[in-house]
C-alpha cells in the first residue's frame, strides 16, 4: 500500500512539473509512460489532456529527402528569436519487418534551450496517425507551448489524414524530383495551407516554384487561399518570410472562425481514432486467442471459407464486448 501511494505522488508530481512548469525531463517521462501504457494515467487525463487547444498546432509533411527536419531546425531557430516556445513531435516510420525505427532526435535537431522540446515517435508502416502522437500533442498543448509543430513521414494518396489532426499544414516540396507530378496526382493540393519550396539554393527553384503557383493558386480547404513560399533550410534564405505567412494564416482563420472548427473537427477526429484503437486493441486480443481453434484450422485444411471464419472472429469480439459492459454494469 506504501508503495503505491509513493507511486501516485511520484507520478502527481510529475504532472505538475510538466504542466505548471514545462519540464522537459517531466514531459519526457510523460511520454514515455504514453508510448507504454497510457492506463496509469488514468487520474489525470483530464489535466493532461483535456486542455483547450491553444497552441498553434503546425503539422509539416513532404517526401522523403527535402529537407523537413533542416526546415524544422530553421523554423525553432527563428521562432524561438522571436520568443516563442517550440515542441516538435517528429512521427518515424517504423521497419515493416523489425519494428523498428531510427528516432530522429539523436541526429536532426540541433536548435535545443529551455523553450525548445524535441520527441521522435515511432509509428507502424500501416497508420498514418498513431494515437500515442495524438496524446502528444495533446500534452504539450495542455504544457502551454506557443507551437507545436507535428513531423509527417511522407504525402501523398495516403498520407492525408495528417492535415484533419493540425491547426495548419505544410507541404514541403523540392525541385528537379518529379514533384510538379505528385502535386497533380497525390491530391496534395487539397491538404496544405503554406507550400514550402525548399533547397531555394538548387537549379530551377524560382521555374518549380512558378509550376506551383500555377498549380495551386485558387481558393484552398476551409476556404483560405493557400500560400507558396521559398525556402533554404542550408543558408535559412525565406524562413522569417515562412514565419510571417504562418502567423498571418493563423490571424486570419481565427478572424473567419475557421481555426475553431478546425480544431473542434480535430477533437472529434481525435476520439474517433482513439476509440477505434481500443477495438483494435480488442480485436487483436480476441483474434490471438481463437487462431487456434478448430474454425481457423479449418480455413488451413480448406474445410472453412474465410468470410464464415471472419464472421466467427466478429461474433467473438461481440461477446467480449459484451461481457466487458456486463462487467462495468456489475461495478
Amino acid at each position: 500500500m506504501g508503495r503505491l501511494v509513493r507511486e501516485v505522488v511520484e507520478l502527481g508530481d510529475l504532472v505538475k512539473e510538466a504542466i505548471k512548469y514545462r519540464s522537459r525531463r517531466a514531459l519526457a517521462k510523460l511520454l514515455t509512460i504514453i508510448e507504454d501504457n497510457p492506463e496509469v494515467l488514468r487520474p489525470y487525463y483530464r489535466e493532461l489532456f483535456g486542455s483547450v487547444p491553444k497552441s498553434r498546432l503546425v503539422g509539416i509533411t513532404g517526401p522523403p529527402g527535402v529537407g523537413k527536419s533542416s526546415l524544422i531546425n530553421r523554423l525553432i531557430k527563428e521562432l524561438r528569436s522571436r520568443g516563442y516556445s517550440v515542441a516538435v513531435v517528429a512521427v518515424d516510420p517504423a521497419s515493416p519487418l523489425s519494428g523498428g525505427s531510427l528516432l530522429g532526435d539523436r541526429v536532426r535537431v540541433r536548435e535545443l534551450d529551455e523553450g525548445v522540446f524535441f520527441r521522435s515517435m515511432s509509428t507502424p508502416p500501416n497508420e498514418d496517425i498513431p494515437w500515442k502522437v495524438i496524446l502528444a500533442t495533446e500534452l504539450l498543448n495542455s504544457a502551454g507551448f506557443d507551437y507545436v509543430i507535428l513531423e509527417h513521414p511522407g504525402s501523398g494518396q495516403t498520407n492525408v489524414r495528417v492535415s484533419d489532426l493540425v491547426d495548419l499544414l505544410l507541404v514541403v516540396m523540392q525541385p528537379l524530383t518529379g514533384d510538379d507530378i505528385q502535386l497533380i496526382k497525390a491530391g496534395v493540393t487539397e491538404v496544405g495551407d503554406v507550400y514550402v519550396i525548399n533547397k531555394a539554393d538548387l537549379p530551377q527553384a524560382s521555374f518549380f516554384f512558378r509550376v506551383a503557383e500555377s498549380l495551386i493558386g485558387g481558393v484552398g480547404r476551409d476556404g483560405i487561399k493557400p500560400r507558396i513560399v521559398l525556402t533554404s533550410a542550408l543558408n535559412g534564405t525565406g524562413i522569417p518570410e515562412l514565419i510571417n505567412v504562418i502567423n498571418e494564416l493563423f490571424s486570419e482563420m481565427g478572424s473567419s472562425g475557421v481555426l475553431s472548427r478546425r480544431r473542434f473537427r480535430r477533437r472529434v477526429i481525435e476520439v474517433y481514432c482513439l476509440g477505434l484503437t481500443y477495438v483494435k486493441l480488442l480485436y487483436d486480443e480476441v483474434f490471438s486467442s481463437v487462431k487456434d481453434s478448430s474454425t481457423m484450422k479449418g480455413v488451413i485444411s480448406g474445410d472453412v471459407d474465410v468470410l464464415s471464419a471472419s464472421e466467427y472472429v466478429f461474433r467473438e469480439l461481440v461477446r467480449r464486448i459484451k461481457s466487458l459492459g456486463n462487467e462495468v454494469i456489475g461495478n
